[in-house]
């Protein structure tokens, strides 16, 4: 196999052009791109099963899909030496190398990620049961199973998530080659601070974005069931490749929606990071509101950020609020966007915060006015836009809901200083949401 595997990478880096669409070019990529996760697999079991030093190239191999120093380039592979041996993990555990999450997949520290499917590992196994293939005892052996874990995990985000995040899909190669660099490799790699920058934008702007609703309960406290906000960060995994597409692989681990989402990006990322970020919560927007309101994601009798969205795309035509020329815009937007109408709003939600934050209006007035009573701009925002006559009845409206809320908490707040007793931090932590 070694052997065989040398001999076609050798023909792949004499082809005269490595990014050929032809059938041959294809048929040489698809069985080194099998060779390449074998590959991946063996290093992986062989740090797992001896623990020993990792030399520098097998980490490079890992980090970045680097493999042979001519079909990096010389240049680039000083790069990722650099890269690689300064690297040091998030320590906050929000954002993974693809070996840094195998590793945590394996060692049942967090459960493997949905198949292409929509279903989870256990979900899957159940499957297999149902349908005869294992038994009920195996279903039992196999759900703590680490290499069955780890290969259900591989198989599918892995395998998947490295072509999506690729983002060429007829050229598809896993292993670092020059010819898809297109611009400096310090310029485009991914660091998890760059990733927690922009997050910390997007918090900054929509501050909703991460939040889930949850019950509170303090008997003790007098407080009997009180409606609380918690933010659950994203976690990021980062892919060994030279990648053009950021995505959102699932919203909530498994069926708890008080679960951190799963994106996923390229370590070395051609495109603007902040709009890669801003896309990716974009698409959690819009398939958490699913996730929430289950089969009436699209039901207009039952307000939701998708259910608005959808009505006002599917009817833009009749809309007064859209004159001739705007009409015209949606339209071509659905066009381009296959008329899916997820991509046009992650499209319209990256517009909002990168320019509508800013006071340069592009969006229409339909769009705007759901996006804003949905996702709003955090308080320091509004008063910026306050003077913005496209704004002004918009924050006046959100203004008033938001004293409306926060008026019952802070009589509860005020309860407890009376009687001179520290009140409960949820409580506190959600005048702060609201305030925000």
């Amino acid at each position: 196999e070694a052997k065989s595997f040398k001999e076609q990478l050798s023909c792949y880096m004499s082809l005269p052009d490595r990014q050929d669409t032809s059938d041959d070019a294809r048929k040489l990529r698809r069985s080194l791109t099998e060779y390449y996760y074998k590959l991946y697999l063996g290093c992986f079991m062989e740090y797992q099963n001896n623990k020993t030093k990792m030399p520098w190239e097998v980490k490079m191999f890992l980090m970045t899909g680097f493999i042979d120093q001519q079909l990096a380039g010389e240049e680039n592979t000083r790069c990722i030496f650099r890269i690689v041996s300064e690297y040091e993990p998030d320590p906050l555990g929000e954002y993974y190398t693809m070996f840094e999450w195998l590793n945590q997949i394996y060692e049942l520290k967090i459960e493997p990620s949905k198949n292409e499917f929509d279903m989870d590992y256990t979900a899957y196994l159940h499957d297999r049961r149902i349908s005869a293939e294992i038994t009920e005892e195996e279903e039992s052996l196999l759900l703590y199973n680490k290499s069955e874990r780890l290969l259900f995990e591989m198989k599918n985000i892995f395998t998947l998530g490295n072509r999506m995040t690729f983002g060429r899909v007829s050229n598809f190669f896993p292993f670092f080659d020059e010819k898809n660099v297109y611009m400096s490799l310090d310029k485009c790699y991914t660091s998890y601070a760059d990733l927690r920058a922009s997050f910390a934008h997007v918090r900054a702007m929509d501050y909703r974005c991460f939040y889930r609703e949850e019950l509170y309960a303090n008997p003790q406290a007098g407080l009997s069931q009180l409606v609380i906000h918690k933010e659950h960060l994203p976690r990021v995994i980062i892919f060994p490749n030279i990648g053009t597409r950021s995505v959102l692989w699932q919203e909530i681990e498994g069926k708890k929606r008080n679960t951190s989402a799963r994106m996923l990006t390229s370590i070395f990322n051609l495109e603007d990071k902040d709009d890669a970020v801003y896309r990716m919560c974009g698409e959690f927007r819009w398939e958490m509101c699913k996730t929430e309101q289950g089969v009436h994601w699209n039901d207009l009798s039952d307000p939701s950020l998708t259910a608005e969205y959808s009505d006002y795309l599917q009817y833009y035509r009749k809309n007064q609020l859209l004159v001739a020329d705007v009409r015209e815009k949606v339209k071509n937007s659905l066009q381009k966007a296959g008329n899916n109408y997820r991509k046009v709003f992650v499209q319209d939600y990256l517009v909002y915060l990168k320019y509508e934050s800013q006071g340069i209006l592009r969006l229409n007035k339909a769009a705007r006015d759901i996006l804003f009573r949905y996702c709003p701009f955090s308080a320091g925002i509004c008063k910026k836009l306050t003077p913005n006559s496209q704004y002004a009845t918009l924050i006046i409206r959100h203004e008033n809901k938001r004293i409306q809320k926060l008026r019952p908490l802070m009589n509860i707040a005020k309860r407890f200083e009376l009687q001179d007793i520290a009140a409960p931090e949820e409580l506190k932590k959600e005048i702060d949401y609201d305030e925000m």
